[in-house]
């Protein structure tokens, strides 16, 4: 995602910037779904450590998902996808 960004910004293309949006949503389920797993885990330590993994990488595609947006922004002056 932070590649896709990186292009989506370099370009302003709008078809990267949706795809940004699906890629983060996509992101988003995952950590969801997996988060109550890790609450009921035998292992406190393996399960913390991956909560903090899911959660950083949750973050960095927000981040990916708001440059895509910003280039929404750039390109046709509207909020939103």
């Amino acid at each position: 995602m932070i590649n896709l960004a990186i292009q989506c910004f370099a370009t302003l293309d709008l078809e990267k910037a949706k795809q940004l949006q699906t890629n983060e949503d996509l992101v988003d389920k995952y950590y969801n779904k997996h988060l109550p797993t890790l609450i009921n885990s035998k292992n406190t330590k393996c399960a913390l450590a991956d909560a903090l993994v899911l959660r950083y990488l949750e973050r960095i595609a927000d981040h990916a998902s708001f440059m895509g947006e910003s280039v929404n922004y750039i390109v046709t002056g509207k909020r939103g996808s």
